[in-house]
């Protein structure tokens, strides 16, 4: 099943596993992302890197992918309320 712009939903649930994966690590949440892209496909690259840069910049995560309409409004409300209760991780 895909998003309406195209985005699979298992691209996502991979994203988060992977994520989630890293930040238990200890990598901070950006340069998480960035370990990230390099596998992602070309929709999902580019979400990813515009995400980077916004990170960046002061933006948390949810903030950065809040209007990308390729990545659902309930996966990034997920990151919001993850990031709001400090348990990123966790919440993925």
């Amino acid at each position: 099943m895909k998003t309406h712009s195209g985005i699979k939903l298992t691209d996502l649930s991979q994203l988060a596993r992977d994520l989630a994966g890293l930040l238990r690590l200890g990598y901070p949440t950006v340069e998480a992302v960035q370990k990230i892209v390099p596998a992602q496909g070309p929709s999902l690259k580019a979400i990813l890197e515009r995400s980077v840069t916004a990170q960046q910049k002061g933006e948390s995560l949810a903030a950065s992918l809040q209007n990308e309409t390729a990545v659902l409004p309930l996966f990034v409300r997920l990151l919001e309320t993850a990031e709001k209760s400090e348990a990123l991780p966790e919440g993925l």
